[in-house]
């Protein structure tokens, strides 16, 4: 299985990898329904030969290779509804051929480390499939949701994000963390905007006040992910005014308005209504602790403006992570 995993089916099994001497696309003249049942038929094979699999009582002298999980890699894709006894030796399988880190006698060429990349590649995918096991390939397969992070999450393209999150509906948890994935990522999305991902959500404007509030313990980041997430807050069309005074201040104060630098309208106006003609509490707010970075740049707005408006002492930093 191996063998024909790696050799003679491997374009059957991955069409997209099939590739002309230019590197290019290499569509094939078999239609899809072909190539499907064939695959489909190579995966039942596969999982005949899963069941024979014993992993050896000794560690294994040669080290595990990419071709030595491809055709489990095939296996998992045309036949994810697998028994769970045969996913339990799928586990089995890819716990025998873990990525190894090598011996400093072991020869590690250019070609070695290549193969050592793709095998962990391939192992880290393999693995996500066992616990996305309806994800359409292993590109879009990532993994427990309970598990995923606001990282992995904003690594995913639109399509893939959008199929996870539609094969994982109504989990508020998973929502939470996309939402957060927007922060993360450095590139926007123009068709699963924050607020489609938002609409998603059971109690939407509570989530959003919720995740502001604890943006430092389930979030963190640099400036920028402040940054963002602030101006993703005042964009969604009546933002709850909880959310806005949870947003971290000097961040709400700086970032939203145009031009760059000052703060939105609803910022301002919720500053002007909270301090009114009180030059003290004006004076109160220009000397607050607020800041760019460090402790001081996870203060709330909502808490320096009250601590502002009536003299009381400046609030602590919320906790992080």
């Amino acid at each position: 299985m191996a063998s024909r995993a790696e050799k003679s089916w491997r374009h059957i099994l991955n069409p997209s990898d099939a590739k002309n001497d230019y590197g290019q696309p290499q569509p094939w003249r078999a239609p899809e329904e072909l190539l499907a049942t064939l695959a489909e038929r190579f995966a039942q094979i596969a999982g005949q030969a899963l069941e024979l699999f014993e992993p050896h009582p000794r560690a294994p002298r040669t080290r595990p290779r990419p071709q030595d999980l491809r055709w489990l890699h095939a296996l998992l894709l045309h036949q994810p509804d697998l028994l769970p006894q045969v996913r339990d030796q799928a586990r089995t399988m890819l716990d025998h051929y873990r990525p190894r880190p090598r011996s400093s006698w072991e020869r590690a060429d250019f070609a070695s480390a290549q193969q050592d990349r793709e095998l962990a590649e391939l192992h880290m995918a393999l693995t996500r499939l066992l616990q996305d096991p309806a994800a359409a390939s292993r590109c879009s397969a990532l993994g427990d949701a309970s598990q995923v992070t606001p990282e992995q999450l904003a690594q995913a393209s639109e399509d893939v994000l959008d199929d996870y999150l539609s094969r994982h509906a109504d989990n508020d948890d998973l929502i939470e963390k996309t939402l957060l994935s927007y922060a993360v990522s450095r590139t926007g999305r123009s068709q699963l905007s924050f607020g489609d991902v938002l609409a998603r959500h059971s109690h939407p404007r509570a989530a959003l006040t919720q995740l502001t509030t604890d943006l430092r313990r389930r979030l963190g980041g640099a400036p920028h992910q402040r940054e963002t997430w602030a101006a993703l807050v005042l964009r969604i069309p009546d933002c709850p005014t909880e959310a806005i005074l949870a947003l971290p201040a000097w961040t709400a104060l700086t970032a939203g308005g145009q031009p760059h630098g000052t703060a939105s309208t609803a910022v301002a106006e919720l500053v002007t209504s909270a301090l009114g003609d009180d030059d003290e509490a004006w004076t109160r707010f220009s000397a607050s602790p607020a800041a760019h970075a460090g402790p001081a740049a996870w203060l709330r707005l909502g808490d320096i403006l009250t601590a502002a408006a009536h003299g009381t002492p400046w609030p602590k930093p919320p906790r992080g992570k």
